[in-house]
This record gives C-alpha cells, structure tokens and sequence, in this order.
C-alpha cells in the first residue's frame, strides 16, 4: 500500500442572509471604452432565492515529504486576504506550511458576492465562508487515510468558444486525478475544465454552484462515484460556454444578447452542460487506475510573491467609471501604486497546479500544460487571489473588456505572467 494518505471535506457555504449576487456588475459605456458589452444588462441587488447550494470542497494529502489542501469554492473569486486568514488558521492547527494550502475559486456567476468586490457586504459573511473553508480542511485533515493515486486526461469538444476570436483555441481536456482507499472506492475525484461559468444570465437571482458545482454535485452522487468532487477551471480568461444546440457554435452570452430564447440561459441548461462535462470525468476516473507515489510525485507547495504596478490614475478612474468596484475595492485601487499577488504551485501526487491569481487567458494555459509519464501539469485559474484579467501582451494593448478591467497596468500583468512562466519552469 502507499505511503499516501487522503482526506477528503464538504462544507455548505451558501449565505444564510441576504448578499450580493457576483460575477455580472453594471457596465457602464466610457467614450472611446470597448465595446464588448453592448447590450448587456448587469445586476445589483441581493439574491432572493437558493437553487441549489454552493459549498467549499478540501482535499487533503499527506506522503512522507509533507501535506498539500486544495480547496476548491463554487465563488467568483477569492481574494488574498481571505487565503491569507485561511492559511494561517489551518498553519496554526494542523501546521500545514502556508505554501502547500491553495483556494481555487470555480468563478461561478451565481453565487454570492461574499468579498465584496463589487457590492459592499457585512465582514461577517466572508467570516462565515472562511470558517466554512476552514471547517472544510478540518474534515479533510481529520479523515485522511491510506489511499492510492492516478491520473487520466479526457476531452470534451464543441462545448465552448473563445470569445475574443470565434475561431481561436480553446481547451478541450478534461484533467482527471483519482484518489482511491485501500478498499477500492473513490475517495476524490480533482477534475478540470476551461470555462467562463456564465450560462445562467444576469436574470438570475437564484444562488447555484452553476456548471461546475452541479458538476461536482452530480459526480458526488453517482454509485460508485467519489465522496468529494472537486472542480478546477482552467485558461478560462477568454473561454465562454457555447449555447445550446451545441453545434449551432453560438457564444451564450450573445445568443441571450440575440434575443434567443431566455431559457438557454438557466439553470436546467447549465445542468445539461454539467452533465455532458461529469460523464467525461466519470468516463476518464473509470479506466484511471490507480497505484501508490512513484519517484517524481510529490506533496507540497511553492509561492512566489510579485508586487504588480496598477496602472496610472486616470486609466484606473476610467476603468471604475466602465465596471463600478465596492468603495472599499476602489480605494484601495486608487491610494496604492502596486498590488501584491502570488502564483503558486501545489503538487498533488501525480497532478501539479500552477496557481494563477485572476482570469489567465487560454493561450497561457496552453503553452505551459504539459504531461510526462509521472506528472500532469496544469493551470488552476482564480487561485488565491484575483486582481483581474491577466491578458497576453498583444490582448493587453487592445481596446477591449479584459484590457480595461483589469486594475493591473500592462507591465504589472506582464510580471505576474513572467512568475508564471518562472514557476511553470521549476516543475
């Protein structure tokens, strides 16, 4: 049996009073601004219902060299204050190194605004997902057992669309990493996919996890299936869902702007997407087979820390008059000269994240992700942190969505990539 051992915890961090829906702020034309979103209609305002819940999914793994978490939330983001406070209290009880702890966000567009990015919130809802994640890792740490590990890599095309070029690349993979015990049954599925979580429209004011944590829902409760199914997007930055009929090629998000039916953007529909995504993982996890660490597959993590100019302050100003920010985002935009960020890299046996902060473009992941007989690396978009878009240099200099959101100027988006590829290049 391996030296491996897995733990696996699922927390309900749906909110249990009234907050901000995220992921589609009001939009607001600026002379000579893009036009990307012309036609688009955001959303402000509470949520005033529950679909289905969101929850914060922990695995734990320990092996003779340490112990790596990966949380996964079905959030929009999370930020680097709320990583900071969760790695320190699962340092302080469990003494797990700050740097093998990661929080992905699945950048779900119908959850809450539980940091408040763009719509103040009370402190004490972002306190109750931080004790939900921290809950969620004390499940994991706490029910940790011998396992084994493998990994396998589907595809699912014809799902999605790069939406700044119809016809440029998109990610069809679907990265698969199983986790079994000694008796045989799934412990952990850690799957993949690239993807702009925006099926449901800005019509919505129902809480659900989306694609990915129907997703994950649907994988938990399969016979057979693991007892906790974590979603990971990938280069999702410019990756939208295509609309229903798949075929048809059509980004959703235009399609609702085209006045197709508005059904094609719910919550039944993201379930057919969720659907067509967890029978490739289910798929993939079915003839993964699984043995103990091999030389080469390890458990821990690195960070390195890059201090990103933000951009002067008229482009910011302009930049908040476009895509309103809660004033307490804006101010700390408009009194600093940086903003301190990290990529990361969490080694889960066979499976090597590399944590990138905010929305990566596809062409990044693209260019880094590679296999080799013992390990699979891949990108972990809107990991840790989030200070925007992090578009390619030529991206960066058109007058678009992406270019303009983000906070960072074109040089500090360049250094946090140039982490990236640095820490891509110690693997």
């Amino acid at each position: 049996m391996s030296n491996l051992q897995v733990g696996v915890g699922r927390v309900d961090i749906t909110p249990r009073s009234a907050v901000p829906m995220a992921g589609y702020p009001v939009i607001h034309p600026i002379d000579g601004g893009p036009r990307d979103h012309d036609g688009y209609i955001g959303r402000t305002g509470d949520f005033v219902d529950v679909a289905d819940p969101t929850y914060a999914r922990a695995v734990a793994l320990t092996d003779a060299d340490g112990t790596a978490v990966l949380v996964s939330l079905d959030v929009c983001v999370v930020t680097a204050a709320v990583t900071a406070t969760v790695r320190r209290r699962v340092r302080d009880a469990y003494g797990i190194p700050e740097t093998s702890v990661m929080l992905v966000a699945t950048h779900n567009h119908s959850g809450p605004d539980f940091t408040g990015q763009w719509e103040p919130v009370d402190p004490s809802v972002t306190a109750a997902v931080v004790d939900g994640v921290v809950q969620a890792v004390a499940e994991a740490v706490g029910s940790r057992q011998p396992a084994t590990a493998g990994v396998g890599v589907g595809h699912l095309a014809g799902l999605t669309i790069n939406r700044r070029d119809a016809s440029g690349p998109v990610d069809p993979d679907v990265p698969v990493v199983r986790f079994d015990g000694a008796d045989g049954s799934c412990l952990a599925l850690v799957y993949g996919y690239a993807c702009h979580p925006v099926i449901v429209g800005t019509h919505n004011r129902s809480i659900s996890g989306e694609f990915p944590g129907l997703c994950s829902a649907m994988l938990e409760a399969v016979p057979g299936g693991p007892r906790v199914a974590l979603f990971v997007n990938g280069g999702a930055g410019n990756i939208n869902p295509r609309a229903f009929p798949y075929p048809d090629g059509e980004n959703v998000v235009l399609a609702g702007r085209r006045g197709r039916d508005p059904r094609i953007r719910s919550i039944p529909v993201a379930a057919r997407f969720a659907t067509a995504l967890g029978g490739e993982v289910l798929r993939t996890a079915a003839v993964t087979a699984t043995g103990p660490l091999r030389p080469g597959q390890g458990v821990g993590g690195a960070i390195r820390t890059v201090e990103a100019p933000l951009k002067p302050a008229d482009q910011l100003d302009r930049l908040l008059r476009h895509i309103p920010h809660s004033p307490a985002v804006a101010k700390v935009w408009r009194t600093a000269r940086s903003l301190v960020t990290e990529v990361s890299l969490l080694r889960l046996g066979p499976l090597v994240l590399l944590g990138i902060p905010g929305e990566p473009f596809v062409e990044t992941a693209l260019r880094l992700q590679t296999r080799t007989p013992d390990t699979l690396l891949r990108v972990a978009g809107y990991a840790n942190d989030y200070p925007g878009y992090l578009s390619p240099p030529d991206e960066m200099a058109k007058n678009r969505y992406e270019s303009v959101a983000t906070p960072l100027s074109l040089d500090g988006v360049a250094q946090v990539l140039d982490a990236v590829d640095a820490m891509a290049g110690s693997v």
